[in-house]
């Protein structure tokens, strides 16, 4: 029941929150007026969102591509922590996003995918950075704490009553990421808790990565002992190879 109140928290962290494209909330700062001049700027790539909305669907993470015993759950992955800046800022350049079911095994694994499709391969490199980077990683860290510590469980049932779980300070790290698409990075976020007695661990591990003007994360978490690695390499796999296929199959039909 913690795990996969942890997994939701964090899946609110830095999840998608909806498949649709918006718009930044941010203010535009005025800028002064420029002479007219004879250069002609480059055109903004034309892009079809519908069909970048189909291809962010059908690239997502499914339940035949995890071992038999998997399931998926019924927990909403949209999550209700508040979202990162950067992940924010991302949300508002994207043509497209998508976000898989949740699946576990057992109540103790976890996994789920998003990904982001951008207007051109420039856009997508700045997302992809801005959402590996260490910063989103530490706020999805903190997000995560916050999450776990607004859980009954880890409330005081009154006056003199401990709580049943404590929750530690999350730390990050950077893990092995398998060379695959054009750009990518892996990190585990670890969330020390302790429960009934026991310290435990809950590791909360993502993999980012840019396939031409796309952008995926794997997310995969465990508690007790981390996610299995050969696991998340092959979901990795699977994840960058449909959606390279995917964005070469749409830019065929489009050319």
């Amino acid at each position: 029941m913690v795990a996969a109140a942890a997994a939701a928290a964090l899946i609110g962290a830095g999840g998608c929150g909806g498949s649709s494209s918006t718009t930044s909330s941010e203010p535009t700062a005025s800028k002064p007026t420029q002479p007219p001049t004879t250069a002609t700027e480059p055109a903004a790539p034309q892009v079809d969102k519908q069909a970048d909305q189909r291809v962010a669907d059908r690239s997502r993470l499914r339940l035949s591509d995890l071992p038999a015993g998997w399931t998926q759950s019924d927990q909403d992955s949209a999550g209700k922590a508040a979202t990162c800046d950067s992940v924010k800022q991302v949300k508002g350049t994207t043509t497209a996003r998508s976000e898989s079911p949740q699946f576990d095994e057992e109540q103790s694994s976890y996994a789920a995918s998003f990904t982001y499709l951008l207007a051109d391969e420039a856009a997508a490199h700045n997302a992809y950075a801005a959402l590996s980077s260490m910063d989103t990683r530490v706020c999805m860290g903190e997000k995560l704490g916050e999450g776990l510590k607004s859980l009954p469980e880890a409330k005081s049932a009154g006056p003199g009553k401990s709580a049943e779980i404590e929750v530690g300070t999350p730390t990050t790290a950077q893990l092995s990421a398998e060379p695959l698409g054009d750009e990518r990075s892996a990190a585990r976020i670890t969330v020390p808790l302790k429960a009934e007695g026991l310290d435990i661990n809950g590791y909360f591990d993502l993999t980012f990565t840019r396939t031409g003007r796309g952008v995926s994360m794997l997310y995969t978490a465990s508690v007790l002992s981390p996610f299995s690695a050969g696991l998340r390499g092959r979901l990795h796999a699977k994840l960058t190879s449909r959606l390279e296929a995917l964005l070469h199959a749409e830019a065929a039909v489009g050319g």
